[in-house]
Order: C-alpha cells, then sequence, then structure tokens
C-alpha cells in the first residue's frame, strides 16, 4: 500500500457522515462540546461562514464570524473532530465568492450576500 490509499482508508474511517452541505454565506450553529475539569457541557456557536476549506476530508473545517456585544469574533472549527456534536443550516444564501474575507473590512458588502428560501 502507498501513503495515498493508506491515507484515505484511516479517512474513511474516521469521517463524519451526518455533516451537512455547507457553503460560504450560510448561517450555520455548531454545538460543540467544552470540557472543563471533570465537567462537560455543551456549547452553540451561530454565525456566517466565512470560508469553507477541504470540504469532503478528515480536515474539512469552517470559519464562522458573529458579532458579540460591539466586537466581531471569528472562530474555526474542524467538522470531523469527535468534541463537534452537532451541525445545523439555519439560512442559505449566494455567494460569488469561495471565501468571505471582504466582510472584515466593510460594513456595506454584506448586503451582497443573497439570502435564499430553505
Amino acid at each position: 500500500m502507498n501513503k495515498v490509499s493508506i491515507v484515505s482508508f484511516v479517512e474513511s474511517f474516521q469521517c463524519k457522515k451526518n455533516i451537512p452541505n455547507i457553503a460560504p454565506g450560510y448561517v450555520i450553529t455548531v454545538s460543540e462540546r467544552i470540557i472543563e475539569g471533570k465537567k462537560s457541557r455543551i456549547q452553540k456557536f451561530q454565525g456566517m461562514v466565512i470560508s469553507n476549506k477541504h470540504p469532503n476530508r478528515l480536515t474539512h473545517n469552517v470559519l464562522l464570524r458573529k458579532k458579540i456585544d460591539e466586537f466581531w469574533v471569528e472562530k474555526r472549527f474542524f467538522l470531523h473532530s469527535p468534541l463537534i456534536e452537532d451541525i445545523s443550516v439555519d439560512k442559505l444564501a449566494s455567494a460569488r465568492r469561495a471565501n468571505l474575507y471582504y466582510l472584515r473590512e466593510s460594513k456595506g458588502l454584506a448586503e451582497k450576500i443573497r439570502r435564499l428560501k430553505k
């Protein structure tokens, strides 16, 4: 077996099967298990997908952006991590770019993302 076939064999067992289709501009909620000492809890993070990297691979990750009080927060989630409990798509959108990094600089450009009906 060569290196590529070994990696694909391992990825086939490690990848989760219940991940929905995610595209930039979508608003999704990710439920993440937080472990603090002996306790664990589930924390939900809802935000807009800014980038969607390596889909259909074990390293599939998304960058979410949301506003908390007056600050913008970005958080990257590895979707095949065992700490991710649930992923749900809340709002659909259509964006003309693969990565929406331009949303960081300006406020008016967010209107270029067209919302779609579910």
